[in-house]
């Protein structure tokens, strides 16, 4: 197993171009995004059930060395500080194949 860096970014739908942008531009081509995150935090309820059916909220996961984190949260501080969101970082092990 591979000791790594997960990070988790929920934010809403129209910047997650941008978080993608950021994961390239610290070379991280790897990512899963999943579509309609629902939840509550500091903007409130977020639901993939309204009168649309789509949550403006992806969730966006991707791993790193931990001598890389930096290079990829300190960009993403800006953004989430003007669009809001939350990014999870955390230990994990990679079990490769």
């Amino acid at each position: 197993m591979k000791n790594v860096q997960r990070i988790e970014v929920i934010i809403n739908a129209p910047h997650a171009p941008r978080v993608i942008d950021i994961l390239a531009s610290a070379g991280l081509r790897d990512y899963t995004v999943i579509r309609g995150a629902s939840g509550s935090g500091e903007r409130g309820l977020q639901r993939g059930d309204d009168i649309t059916g789509v949550s403006n909220n992806v969730y966006i996961l991707t791993t790193c060395a931990l001598e890389d984190l930096d290079g990829v949260v300190e960009p993403l501080r800006p953004l989430l500080r003007r669009a809001g969101g939350i990014c999870l970082v955390s230990e994990a092990r990679w079990l490769e194949h």
